[in-house]
């Protein structure tokens, strides 16, 4: 039996309603996967205060405020970021989903490939229409990702192989990102002529390992939920997965008090300050 699953669901009936809740620099952006699984996958943005350097370091400010205020000052560096930025935002997205495809597949689950979702074109993962209206008006559209947990051999510890992928290729893409960056400035030839391509990796860089660490949170529906579930052993299982029907309700409490900063940030600003030292 076929069902889209989204990422962090463990499971998805026709009737049982899942979202993902993703998270990129300055932005929160809500992927809900809607009653029935054949939907297409919804996203909202919502701006989120973060730590941005621009001209003053841990200078926080709204990062679609920033943006405007940026291209009245200087049209062709706050154009620059904001097209980094967009590229940014796709570019970690398709990453991630081409990720879980492929692990999917080589588990034995070849729903995603024969949905041509096996593949780094962005085209194959995002709605065009959908991630314009996203990125303009702050609610969007993209494709539901296929999954059959009927194919896999280990339903348990496949899905949460599957589930970690997205994240790892985040991760993976943010330490390829740095090294240029690392290399220069433990050898000491940062050259300050090139502040606009640091800029731009920073950017890259945090985007892609903003969005690892949220979709690692272990409650559903994101990716650590299932991540957490199959590390956990049986007798303990049953009585987490149960909780998946609360999920939603607690990471949605986690985003209104506050707490998914105090949760997220730390981690995040951690691991930046070895992949960007110094910015």
């Amino acid at each position: 039996m076929q069902i889209n699953l989204p990422d962090g669901a463990l499971f998805c009936s026709p009737h049982s309603p899942a979202s993902t809740v993703l998270m990129s620099t300055g932005l929160l952006y809500y992927r809900f996967f809607a009653a029935n699984c054949t939907n297409s996958h919804i996203y909202t943005l919502i701006n989120a205060k973060i730590y941005h350097t621009t001209q003053t370091k841990n200078n926080q400010n709204m990062l679609i405020e920033q943006f405007f205020r940026e291209l009245q000052i200087n049209p062709a560096s706050g154009l620059l970021h904001v097209v980094v930025f967009i590229l940014a935002l796709i570019s970690a997205i398709t990453i991630h989903e081409f990720a879980h495809a492929l692990v999917a597949y080589r588990l034995g689950d070849p729903t995603a490939k024969l949905a041509g979702r096996l593949t780094l074109n962005p085209a194959a993962h995002l709605d065009p229409i959908g991630t314009l209206a996203l990125l303009l008006v702050g609610i969007g559209w993209g494709k539901p990702t296929p999954f059959d947990p009927y194919n896999l051999r280990h339903i348990k510890r496949d899905s949460a192989l599957i589930s970690v992928a997205g994240a790892a290729s985040n991760f993976l893409l943010a330490i390829l990102l740095s090294l240029p960056y690392l290399i220069a400035y433990y050898t000491g030839n940062l050259n300050p002529q090139l502040g606009t391509v640091y800029e731009s990796l920073s950017m890259l860089i945090q985007i892609n390992v903003l969005l690892g660490v949220f979709n690692l949170i272990p409650v559903h529906p994101l990716d650590g939920f299932k991540v957490l579930a199959g590390l956990l052993p049986r007798d303990w299982y049953r009585d987490f997965v149960a909780t998946e029907r609360y999920g939603l309700f607690i990471l949605l409490l986690l985003i209104i008090t506050g707490a998914i900063g105090k949760i997220l940030f730390p981690v995040v600003s951690a691991i930046l300050a070895y992949l960007l030292p110094g910015l």
